[in-house]
């Protein structure tokens, strides 16, 4: 079951903004939006980016020492700020060339590495149960480039469960900027005020707290701290757990 229902402040503080609207919405059956993360919450990412990266250096002759935490820790920010991190920890370079590695690196995820991406355990039957459940409305929210998102989702056949992708190059600012949010609510035909963010790290706990929405997390991402540490609102073991959590929540609201 769940880790931890939160009590503290920021829980009654969502709780109060909610209550009013959440009762309307149980009574009108309208729907739940889900906004979930990818990278760390559905999919560990990291295993195709790391071997992306040693292709992008071995075809370029590029030599930059790393280590998986410091490739983990910047993945969560986009590809595209990572690779320029990397580069210039040994390469002083133009704009120009740096934009040409970053999209080679991207190319090479696209077509190539992007199926050692990792799905989390449990993912796709959560998922299934979101679905049978109805009245949910999941929206992917992530850094993840568009094209690159859309087909890790189909290759873990998870892009029948989405009414639509958001990545992290659609939209002027990205995670943890609120307006990711905000933008893929609006998109999606979603009510704020009906609106639960999914994830796993600082950046997703951001979101929540800039966009005031309540967040669900899960502890095996690429957060820097505990994720109890970021006050999420609930905990999950993982993502087959979600389907209750949302029924949790929505009853919680409505006996307010």
């Amino acid at each position: 079951m769940f880790r931890r229902l939160c009590t503290g402040t920021r829980l009654n503080q969502v709780m109060g903004r909610f209550s009013t609207s959440a009762n309307v919405a149980l009574r009108n059956h309208e729907k739940t939006t889900l906004l979930v993360d990818l990278d760390g919450t559905l999919v560990n990412t990291l295993p195709c980016t790391e071997i992306a990266f040693e292709k992008l250096c071995e075809r370029n002759n590029l030599k930059i020492e790393y280590d998986s935490s410091a490739l983990q820790h910047l993945n969560r920010f986009g590809y595209g700020p990572m690779i320029k991190h990397m580069l210039k920890c040994e390469y002083v370079l133009t704009t120009a060339q740096e934009e040409k590695y970053v999209q080679e690196f991207l190319d090479i995820i696209l077509n190539e590495t992007y199926v050692n991406a990792q799905i989390y355990p449990h993912v796709s039957d959560g998922l299934e149960r979101l679905a049978n459940q109805g009245n949910i409305n999941l929206v992917l929210c992530t850094n993840v480039p568009q094209k690159i998102a859309e087909k890790m989702l189909k290759h873990f056949d998870l892009h029948r469960y989405f009414t639509m992708v958001v990545g992290g190059d659609v939209v002027p600012l990205n995670k943890p900027n609120p307006d990711h949010a905000r933008y893929a609510i609006d998109k999606a035909g979603g009510d704020r005020r009906h609106t639960i963010v999914v994830g796993d790290d600082e950046n997703d706990s951001s979101v929540a707290t800039k966009a005031e929405l309540p967040i669900f997390m899960v502890p095996y991402g690429y957060a820097v701290r505990p994720v109890a540490l970021l006050y999420p609102n609930l905990i999950l073991n993982d993502i087959g757990e979600l389907s209750e959590a949302v029924k949790l929540y929505n009853s919680h609201l409505g006996s307010l």
